[in-house]
């Protein structure tokens, strides 16, 4: 597992807590016989990890996880949940991640992450039955 390069993000002007990618970012798993590429487009706009203010002194929203939040916010639009969540705990690995960090972000996303799910599939859905006015 490996990352092309190192996460170049800008604030977005108006949005805090809001960055957009400057460079593509690539992550590369290689196993027996496969090879899987995930690559992040330039201009991938995220608020990197989505933890509570509250709990910044211990789990900021950026750290040694950076370039996994991006890319575990990309799968999330993109892909199924549980491999961005997968995917999610090898790019942290692959980055030095302390394991215990590892485990705690890991099953933050698993939980929180099914009822921000949950929360956004309803909402898309209430909006999508919806009937226009006429």
């Amino acid at each position: 597992m490996t990352f092309n390069c190192r996460a170049f993000l800008s604030e977005i002007e108006g949005r805090p807590g809001w960055w957009t990618l400057e460079h593509e970012l690539e992550f590369t798993i290689e196993g027996d016989g496969y090879l899987l590429m995930i690559i992040v487009p330039k201009g991938y706009e995220t608020n990197l990890a989505s933890t509570p203010r509250w709990l910044w002194p211990v789990l900021p929203p950026f750290g040694t996880y950076t370039r996994a939040t991006i890319l575990h916010d990309y799968l999330c639009d993109y892909a199924d949940r549980f491999f961005a969540d997968v995917v999610f705990r090898l790019a942290m690995k692959e980055d030095h991640t302390h394991w215990f960090v590892r485990l705690i972000m890991f099953y933050a996303v698993r939980i929180f992450g099914a009822i921000k799910c949950t929360i956004v599939k309803r909402k898309t859905s209430m909006t999508s039955t919806e009937k226009p006015t006429s």
